[in-house]
């Protein structure tokens, strides 16, 4: 089988899809992969086409300033989600709908938490409700993350005058690792 072929059907097994700013989506040829932060979640839809029932939900991503609603189908759209998590997903088409860009997930879509590493300022914690064992830590740029108990204790003592400078590990809206600057 020659090279050219090899490639064509890698391809149509596994389609390129590109990461790409919420900015520039509407420009964006073919299938995209973007990053951002979830402002708005939908609750979990059925949808029935024919005989077949498939689940759908709604997001809204932001990456700084730019804001972009995504239409989740099958298994994507069962992820668990939460506000504030930061979210990359895979092997979306960009549409024009009666309110504006919006972004569909295809058969090939795929969705993670994104794992990042941020200096912020602590300013305190609140009780997480149902997550027993948790706690919203939060931030003075704005966000709330979720921290277990355990992280926190340690650092507790330390924040006399907030905001107290922190290194966090984040994966989706989870704290898993702070240390004081």
């Amino acid at each position: 089988m020659s090279e050219a072929l090899t490639k064509q059907a890698e391809d149509l097994i596994r389609p390129i899809s590109l990461l790409t700013p919420l900015s520039s989506c509407s420009e964006a040829n073919g299938l995209v992969t973007v990053e951002g932060e979830v402002i708005e979640l939908s609750s979990l839809k059925k949808i029935t086409k024919g005989k077949d029932i498939f689940p759908m939900r709604n997001i809204k991503l932001q990456q700084g300033d730019t804001q972009l609603s995504l239409c989740l189908w099958r298994e994507v759209a069962v992820k668990q989600l939460q506000i504030g998590a930061r979210m990359k997903v895979s092997h979306l088409e960009a549409s024009q709908t009666d309110y504006g860009l919006q972004l569909q997930s295809t058969n090939f879509s795929t969705i993670e938490e994104v794992n990042s590493n941020d200096v912020v300022g602590a300013l305190g914690v609140m009780d997480a409700e149902g997550e027993p064992g948790s706690l919203n830590l939060l931030l003075d740029d704005g966000r709330t993350v979720i921290i277990t108990e355990a992280l926190w204790t340690p650092i507790e003592p330390l924040l006399i005058n907030p905001p107290l400078k922190v290194r966090i590990q984040l994966t989706g809206n989870h704290v898993t690792k702070v240390t004081v600057e």
